[in-house]
């Protein structure tokens, strides 16, 4: 499922979680996130780390609905993420991971991938459906560019995806 009914957005470090607000003066007056294409026109790589299916799915099919050129690949928790990557010769653009996972948690598999040189560079979104204070403090401390709560429901989910993406992408 897509997380609780309650939704709070928590941004990060004074990073806007929706950058259009910021950027309203410079979009026309009618435009929203939902019905612009993404801006890029580069093929971003990012790698979610979710372990729940409907979750990977739902994230999928807003992106297409968004038109976003995005090459989205998926591991279903911080070990089979940290395997794949150590593998890969190419890295993602971004990283967006839950924290509440099999085999490997999201607060593990943040604080293995910032303690290795090789990713350190790669932005990771935490992206939960924990409303803990303390989940996002200690995210943030071990290296997490940004912390989100999962919203309820699809429309808002690719608000949040489209926010992220044009911070991080």
């Amino acid at each position: 499922m897509i997380g609780p009914s309650l939704y709070r957005p928590l941004p990060a470090r004074g990073i806007p979680l929706f950058p259009e607000k910021e950027k309203a003066a410079a979009r026309p007056a009618a435009a929203s996130l939902t019905e612009q294409p993404y801006r890029s026109t580069a093929v971003k790589k990012v790698l979610l780390i979710e372990d729940d299916e409907d979750d990977q799915l739902f994230f999928r099919e807003a992106i297409e609905e968004l038109h976003i050129q995005i090459k989205l690949s998926t591991a279903a928790n911080g070990m089979e993420a940290i395997s794949n990557l150590t593998r890969s010769a190419q890295l993602p653009d971004l990283i967006i991971m839950d924290i509440n996972m099999p085999c490997m948690n999201g607060m593990d598999c943040l604080k293995t991938l910032k303690a290795n040189a090789r990713f350190q560079s790669v932005p990771v979104v935490i992206f939960t459906t924990s409303q803990n204070p303390a989940d996002k403090q200690k995210a943030l401390a071990f290296g997490a560019a940004h912390f989100c709560i999962k919203p309820p429901g699809f429309a808002l989910l690719k608000k949040h995806i489209a926010g992220i993406l044009d911070l991080f992408t």
